[in-house]
């Protein structure tokens, strides 16, 4: 499907057919990849992470990354902020991964603000979309889909 495509989408609570703007996660990974971001699975998480990379393995800024721990684990922060980036952060294991909200564990430029004013915990399937604000100088949390909203 093109991206500037608009698919026809069956409504069930009207009686006709109706066109809505259907984005979906496969649309905004192919956004990403023109926009220049990889889809990168580090290495599973074993330990809480302060200053967390957000590069592949080829040094390049990732626009998707697939994380997985052993154990609840925490993200206090992301590395490699710059203007305008944006980031998907996709929970592929089966363990929590929690962001923390404005942790003093990371450099300053490296935090996350949720957005809750708590730290945010990632569930297994569950995708966060933060984009790096260079005038707070904080990756924000822009939007988070909970994998268990049925």
């Amino acid at each position: 499907m093109a991206v500037n495509q608009v698919p026809f989408v069956w409504n069930p609570n009207t009686t006709a057919p109706t066109q809505e703007l259907n984005v979906n996660f496969l649309n905004i990974v192919n956004c990403l990849a023109i926009l220049g971001g990889t889809e990168f699975t580090p290495a599973e998480i074993t330990s809480d992470q302060n200053n967390y990379s957000t590069v592949d393995s080829d040094g390049k800024n990732a626009g998707v990354l697939r994380l997985s721990s052993d154990a609840s684990r925490t993200i206090t922060g992301l590395a490699n902020g710059e203007a305008n980036r944006f980031l998907y952060l996709i929970n592929v294991g089966s363990n929590d991964i929690v962001l923390a909200n404005q942790s003093a564990s990371s450099t300053a430029a490296n935090r996350i603000i949720t957005g809750t004013g708590a730290s945010l915990t990632m569930e297994a399937d569950d995708v966060s979309f933060l984009y790096y604000d260079s005038t707070t100088a904080r990756w924000r949390v822009i939007s988070f889909s909970d994998a268990l909203w049925g």
